[in-house]
């Protein structure tokens, strides 16, 4: 086994909790007008937890805001023969609250591709 199939093997370890993500899909007419909107539901394995005080300096302004959590995200999702990643603005309902993505704070790579995605997270 290489180092990164370690690494991976050790990540998929640790993102162990169910969460789902929302994904937004709209479809507009001709003239730009919303004529349907889509909300795919893809469960995922994450790591989501509260921001701590050794978090705060990623938080722009040095504090959190009350209901933030950082989430770690594997790169991609597969359902239904679909890919998915987690980007910003997406929803994720976690532990029965609602949360929205607002910021990739880092995508580590190893080689060209991303090892995992950590993310702020904002309950709405």
């Amino acid at each position: 086994m290489s180092l990164k199939d370690d690494f991976v093997t050790v990540l998929n370890d640790m993102l162990v909790e169910q969460a789902v993500l929302i994904k937004e899909s709209r479809t507009t007419d001709s003239f730009g007008n919303v004529t349907a909107i889509t909300l795919p539901k893809i469960t995922i394995e994450c790591s989501i937890q509260p921001v701590t005080q050794k978090n705060w300096n990623v938080i722009e302004m040095g504090l959190p805001v009350s209901g933030t959590m950082v989430g770690y995200f594997k790169p991609t999702y597969t359902q239904f023969g679909t890919d998915y990643e987690v980007e910003e603005g997406d929803k994720i309902e976690w532990n029965n609250t609602l949360f929205r993505v607002e910021e990739i704070m880092s995508a580590p790579e190893h080689g060209s591709k991303v090892v995992f995605i950590k993310a702020r997270l904002v309950r709405i």
